[in-house]
């Protein structure tokens, strides 16, 4: 099973357990996805079709519907400082995507601080912190509960 599967399976179990549904992407999003993200095209085809149509639990994140980030103005700052926005951690700090086209399974997954990100929207690799590489790194970090509850203790972990 391709690692792009094996994240739909995951995402599907989490929608189940919320009692959504992985929902696809309008064809105006879909377009912009494959054109404009610069995101791993793994993660843009699982964007555009199988992506919760809700938000749901992960761990101690949320993983957020496309329809809530598309409207959030932290979402479309994260997207001009070259970050993509999939959700948020407990404290409210940013879940982001580095807007690079490594594959899935390689792209770095981290932190913005939502309290510095307004002061730091023109430099905001200063308020991030990497969480993991890989989305199924991800998935499997929240399952062990072994992700840092915020910006600050993933950038403490890092630095210890």
């Amino acid at each position: 099973m391709s690692p792009a599967q094996q994240i739909v399976d995951r995402l599907r179990k989490l929608s189940d357990k919320s009692g959504g549904r992985l929902a696809v992407a309008p064809a105006a999003t879909q377009k912009w996805l494959h054109e404009d993200s610069r995101l791993p095209p793994e993660l843009v085809a699982i964007l555009s079709r199988s992506w919760p149509g809700e938000d749901v639990s992960l761990g101690t994140y949320d993983l957020w519907s496309l329809a809530r980030l598309s409207d959030s103005e932290r979402a479309k700052t994260a997207f001009h400082g070259g970050y993509f926005m999939i959700g948020s951690a407990g404290s409210g700090d940013l879940l982001v995507v580095c807007r690079r086209p490594d594959p899935i399974e390689d792209c770095e997954i981290g932190l913005i601080s939502h309290e510095e990100l307004w002061e730091r929207e023109s430099a905001l690799e200063g308020v991030y912190a990497p969480v993991c590489r890989g989305f199924m790194t991800l998935l499997d970090a929240a399952e062990e509960e072994r992700l840092p509850v915020d910006f600050y203790a993933a950038r403490q972990s890092r630095h210890a």
